[in-house]
C-alpha cells in the first residue's frame, strides 16, 4: 500500500490527540464521521475525486510514531483509496477505532445512496472538512482546483510557550469542575471515566431565530460564534448553578500560512468565564466578545505543559463539556451542483459528558448534541437543547438582564 515517505515532527495538536489514543486505543471519540445522500452517484467519479484530494494533502497520507520520547508524522508519497460496501443500515457500525501507527487514518464507504466518511481527528478539523468537500465537489464535476496546499508550517516554540502561559494564568485560582445533573444512575466507574457510550441528536434553532441572530450579529459587530457561545455559557450556568463557568471551545488556529492546508490545526482550550447576573444581554455579549478576542491571540498551546502547570492529568479534567462552532461549509456538500442531504452518523462514543456542535447553516442553524448515553436520556438532552434555544431567543432582547434569562 505504501512506498516512500518523509518524516516530520508532530504538532502540539497532534500530540494531544495521540496521547488520548494511547490511553484507550479502542476509543472512537477521536473519530469525525460524516454521511451524505447522493442521487445517481457515479462511484468511479467519486473514487477518482477522493484519490486526487489524497494526492494533494499530506495529512491524509500520514501515520504517527514515537521515537526517543518524541512524536513524528510519517507522510507517505502514495495511499490507496478503497471504498467499503456496508451491509447494514446501522451506520454506527461504520465507525471503528483507528490505528494511528499503521493507518490509513480515514475510510470511505457506501450504503445504498449514502456516502460515509470517517476520519481520525488527528489528521483533520472542521475547517479542513470544508476544504475536503469543496475539492470533492470540484473534482467530482471534472473541474480543477487552482490553489496549491502548503506543507505543514514549522511551529513557533516561543509563541506556543507564551500561549500556554496565558491559558495557565486563567486557572491560577482554584475552580470547581462544572457538572450537569445526570438523569441516569451510571456506575461510579463510568461516572469518573472521561468518556463512555455515546449517542447524539440534532435540534434546529429555528429559521426565524437564525435570521434574527444574523441580524443581531451585524448590528453588534460580533460573529455568530460569539452569540451562540454566550448562550452556551449561560446554559451551563443555569444547569450547573455555577457562576464561575469552565468549559472548552474550539479555535481554528488558521492564518495565511495554513488557510488552504488540510490537517489538525484547531485547538480546544479550556475557557473560564464568570457570569455577572447584573449585566444586560448586550454587555454580556460584549464581555464574551472581548474575552474571545484576547483568547484568539493565544490559540496554539502545549496541552501537556498546560496540564503540568495546573496539576491535572487530562484536558477533560478542566471540563466535561465542549462547544464547537463548525465551519459553515463543513456540511454544505454539492455534487454536480446539487446539494446533498447531510446524514448525521450517530456517535457510538462520547469523549466527554456533553458536546454541542453548532452548524451555522444559512436557512437554519442546527445543534448536533453528542452525549454520554450512560448519563443522559434523549429526553434530558432534548430539554437541554430546547433550553439553549430559549436562551438564544432571550439574548435578542439586548436590555434584558442576565438574571432574567
Amino acid at each position: 500500500m505504501y512506498e516512500t515517505f518523509t518524516r516530520q515532527p508532530a504538532s502540539v495538536q497532534e500530540r494531544a490527540v495521540f496521547n488520548i489514543w494511547k490511553k484507550d486505543k479502542s476509543d472512537t471519540g477521536i473519530n469525525l464521521a460524516f454521511g451524505f445522500r447522493v442521487e445517481n452517484l457515479d462511484i468511479g467519479r467519486l473514487e477518482n475525486a477522493v484519490k486526487k484530494i489524497v494526492s494533494r494533502h499530506e495529512s491524509l497520507r500520514s501515520v504517527f510514531f514515537e521515537q526517543n520520547g518524541c512524536l513524528f508524522r510519517k507522510v507517505f508519497a502514495e495511499l490507496c483509496v478503497d471504498i467499503e460496501r456496508l451491509e447494514s443500515d446501522d451506520l454506527r457500525k461504520f465507525i471503528r477505532p483507528f490505528d494511528l501507527e499503521k493507518g490509513p487514518l480515514f475510510r470511505l464507504a457506501l450504503r445504498k445512496d449514502i456516502v460515509c466518511l470517517d476520519f481520525c481527528h488527528i489528521i483533520t478539523d472542521g475547517f479542513s472538512m470544508a476544504i475536503f468537500f469543496s475539492e470533492l465537489s470540484a473534482f467530482y464535476s471534472g473541474k480543477d482546483v487552482t490553489y496549491l496546499p502548503k506543507s505543514f508550517p514549522a511551529e513557533n516554540l516561543c509563541e506556543i510557550k507564551e500561549n500556554t502561559d496565558f491559558w495557565g494564568s486563567q486557572f491560577k485560582n482554584p475552580f470547581q469542575r462544572l457538572s450537569i445533573p445526570s438523569d441516569k444512575k451510571a456506575s461510579a466507574t463510568n461516572f469518573s471515566a472521561y468518556g463512555g457510550d455515546g449517542s447524539s441528536l440534532v435540534h434546529g434553532v429555528g429559521r426565524l431565530l437564525t435570521k434574527k441572530v444574523r441580524a443581531a450579529c451585524r448590528e453588534l459587530s460580533v460573529t455568530p460564534f460569539i452569540l451562540y457561545f454566550s448562550a452556551f455559557i449561560i446554559l451551563l450556568c443555569r444547569e450547573s448553578s455555577l457562576k464561575d463557568v469552565v468549559t472548552s471551545t474550539n479555535f481554528s488556529c488558521r492564518n495565511s500560512r495554513n488557510l488552504r492546508s488540510f490537517g489538525l490545526f484547531a485547538t480546544t482550550p479550556p475557557v473560564r468565564f464568570f457570569v455577572d447576573e447584573d449585566l444586560t444581554a448586550l454587555d454580556f455579549i460584549k464581555k464574551v466578545n472581548s474575552y474571545v478576542r484576547e483568547a484568539l491571540n493565544h490559540q496554539s498551546f502545549d496541552s501537556e505543559k498546560l496540564l503540568e502547570i495546573c496539576g491535572l492529568a487530562d484536558l477533560r479534567d478542566f471540563s466535561r463539556t465542549i462547544f464547537t462552532f463548525e465551519h459553515e461549509k463543513m456540511a454544505d456538500i454539492r455534487l454536480d451542483g446539487k446539494k446533498c442531504d447531510y446524514v448525521p452518523i450517530p456517535s457510538k462514543h462520547s469523549a466527554c459528558d456533553l458536546t454541542f456542535c453548532l452548524f451555522p447553516f444559512r436557512e437554519e442553524s442546527k445543534i448536533l448534541a453528542i452525549f454520554r448515553a450512560d448519563l443522559f436520556s434523549r429526553m434530558r438532552i432534548r430539554h437541554l437543547t430546547r433550553h439553549y434555544v430559549e436562551i438564544i431567543r432571550k439574548l435578542m432582547d439586548k436590555d434584558r438582564k442576565i438574571s432574567e434569562i
